[in-house]
């Protein structure tokens, strides 16, 4: 079984981190949307209950991931001088990840046309001769509102 990096250990029992490096801890959402972190307990969302979420902590903001994806911030319960000392506290080790999309969001592809245009919902759109026979995405749009504000990744 392959062993699990883990920081190393002061005699006071406290994890030894990097100054002002955040730190991540694996929590268990209670049924009632709460966790537990340095003997209080904290709501985080009834829709994560029964789920274990990383709680991402830099000493100002505290932020819930779940499957790879930002699932709420809040200001940090934790002084960043005590974050060593909570059970299970590792150096976060990747970046922190995007909020997920909306429900009810899509994302549309198109082939932009040799003479540099493509429709979406309807609307012609030229972008200039370079992205001829390039695929954009529009990123995100709202089923409801296909009007609103089309933004496009080339």
């Amino acid at each position: 079984m392959p062993s699990t990096a883990r920081p190393p250990w002061a005699r006071s029992g406290t994890a030894i981190l990097a100054a002002g490096e955040p730190v991540e801890v694996d929590r268990k959402v209670l049924r009632d949307g709460i966790v537990c972190l340095a003997g209080s307990r904290y709501q985080i969302g009834f829709a994560l209950a029964g789920r274990t979420v990383t709680l991402r902590l830099d000493g100002h903001l505290m932020h819930a991931i779940a499957d790879d994806a930002l699932m709420g911030t809040w200001p940090c319960p934790v002084p960043a001088d005590r974050l060593g000392q909570i059970h299970g506290a590792r150096t976060a080790t990747s970046p922190l990840p995007p909020p997920p999309l909306p429900t009810g969001t899509i994302r549309a592809q198109r082939k932009v046309h040799a003479s540099s245009r493509f429709m979406i919902n309807g609307q012609f759109i030229k972008l200039g001769p370079r992205h001829a026979g390039k695929i954009v995405t529009n990123a995100p749009l709202r089923q409801e509102c296909l009007m609103g504000r089309i933004v496009l990744l080339v």
